[in-house]
């Protein structure tokens, strides 16, 4: 296993760290650790079956392992298989009724399926601000306005997390802008644009993400610079997953400086795709929605994304 950790982690070599990973489950074939993080090398080669197996079978031989329903909550969220996700979200909070972020996860898988917020808008303001729910509270109808989402983000940070720390900067920068607090949300962009967790890690995500909080600072030179690395990456990574979560920021970045039709265009054949924007995402989404709702393309989408609902009723 430490073999395929490197390779996943260090060097990211995908190919090498799946050959070394297979090694380990057919040498211990009930290692929980080794099918979670096949599930993860498999989701990023674009594996996505595999990636769904391997997690299910890490949830088999250890139901009472967090994690393992985490990872598994992960993959199927990260691979667009919401009516699956919803299920898994359902078991694991009827098995650990005390983690308040699976009924969260639940929720948000829902309203990934067809657009309806009511049960996000239920549930979230009731749990504390953790991991990635965070970011459910950008859906459209989730809180009643920008204050009340701060409110909730601001009520009960987790100081240990830094995943949750940046994901309450990013939210709560949205909000402050709605407010007119341009002052408060750039802080919040600076915090993030330079935090070890980003600055520190040489990974496409991290600078997919500081692209674009470049875009928002007005960074021109780290704009283009952070651009053409992750075009080069773009190009070259046999890394699906991580192919399209660059491709949807770059597109993001270019409607932030200006061009949303342009990005428009770029952004569409990601829709669906494991790393893009889900199709409800991009109707609920409140970022989406000030990027994008003056583009013809996006207005027809949005209208089109409502009337199937409307037909399915």
């Amino acid at each position: 296993m430490a073999e395929a950790l490197f390779a996943y982690r260090v060097q990211r070599n995908l190919p090498e760290a799946l050959v070394h990973v297979e090694r380990a489950i057919m040498a211990l074939p009930n290692l929980v650790d080794a099918h979670s993080i096949r599930a993860l090398v498999a989701r990023r080669l674009g594996l996505w079956e595999s990636a769904e197996l391997a997690a299910r079978r890490a949830v088999e031989l250890d139901p009472a392992s967090v994690q393992a329903h985490r990872t598994l909550l992960e993959v199927l969220d990260n691979t667009q298989a919401f009516a699956a996700e919803a299920l898994a979200a359902e078991a694991a909070a009827a098995r650990f009724p005390d983690v308040l972020d699976f009924p969260a996860a639940r929720a948000i898988a829902l309203a990934n399926i067809d657009g309806d917020v009511s049960e996000l808008a239920a549930v979230l303001p009731t749990v504390p601000a953790r991991g990635r729910i965070i970011f459910g509270a950008m859906f459209k109808g989730v809180f009643d306005g920008p204050q009340d989402a701060l409110a909730w983000l601001q009520r009960d940070p987790d100081q240990g997390d830094e995943f949750g720390e940046i994901a309450i900067a990013l939210v709560s920068a949205h909000f402050l802008s709605q407010l007119g607090e341009v002052e408060a949300a750039r802080q919040r962009w600076e915090m993030v644009f330079n935090h070890p967790q980003l600055v520190d890690q040489e990974g496409a995500w991290a600078r997919s993400r500081r692209v674009m909080l470049a875009a928002n600072l007005g960074y021109e030179a780290e704009v283009s610079r952070l651009r053409s690395e992750l075009e080069i990456y773009a190009r070259e990574t046999d890394d699906v997953f991580t192919r399209n979560v660059v491709n949807h920021a770059l597109a993001e970045t270019r409607a932030i400086q200006g061009d949303p039709e342009g990005a428009w265009t770029e952004l569409e054949p990601l829709i669906g795709q494991p790393g893009g924007p889900t199709p409800w995402g991009l109707v609920l989404n409140l970022g989406a929605i000030s990027l994008y709702s003056d583009v013809p393309g996006y207005r027809a989408y949005v209208a089109h994304m409502e009337s199937q609902r409307d037909h399915s009723q």
